[in-house]
């Protein structure tokens, strides 16, 4: 017997024919922007919450705005003297002081 993957639970508030692979979260005001390899969907919701419906996939939060899958990240790179984390999509994602510390621990800084 094959296991099947886990599903965030947060697909389920996509569209019905979404297809791909969740990237990132970012934040801005009072909508959620979920950032798959295709594209974007706006969810209004609290980041909080949205963070815990992709708790099926491993990522972290790079910063108070971004939550991002760990298996997403291509490469760390400086800007203007901070970190910041590209994605397999090429977004760029900064690191805050607050979280670098649990990026150094998993060995991504």
């Amino acid at each position: 017997m094959v296991d099947e993957p886990k599903v965030a639970r947060l697909v389920c508030r996509l569209p019905e024919d979404f297809c791909g692979k969740i990237v990132h979260l970012a934040i801005d005001g009072h909508i959620v922007w979920v950032i798959i390899n295709v594209g974007t969907f706006d969810l209004r919701m609290r980041f909080s919450d949205a963070v815990d419906e992709v708790s099926e996939i491993t990522g972290i939060c790079a910063h108070r705005s971004h939550w991002v899958a760990i298996a997403k990240i291509t490469e760390t790179i400086t800007v203007k003297g901070s970190p910041c984390l590209v994605l397999s999509n090429g977004d760029m994602v900064p690191v805050s002081r607050k979280y670098g510390p649990d990026l150094g621990v998993l060995g991504i800084l």
